[in-house]
């Protein structure tokens, strides 16, 4: 089984369109001076992007969640 940090550095290798979107927007304190951080393991699930400094969790998910709904709902309780 590959570690939460591995998988998240091969997410953030295999970015999605709008993943690569939206960080080009808020990398580097573009947006509002605020920190993001991308693929963030938290808990047993890694995150798209995050703001610590607000506790503002950004998830971008594609059609591949059109099936994942219980999934989803787990993943918002926990986080």
């Amino acid at each position: 089984m590959i570690k939460k940090v591995e998988f998240a550095r091969q997410l953030r290798r295999k970015q999605t369109r709008a993943e690569k979107i939206f960080w080009f927007h808020v990398r580097n304190r573009k947006f509002g001076n605020l920190k993001f951080r991308r693929q963030v393991p938290i808990d047993r699930f890694v995150v798209d992007f995050m703001c610590e400094s607000h506790k503002l969790v950004i998830e971008l998910d594609d059609c591949s969640h059109n099936f994942k709904i219980e999934q989803d709902r787990e993943r918002t309780k926990v986080i």
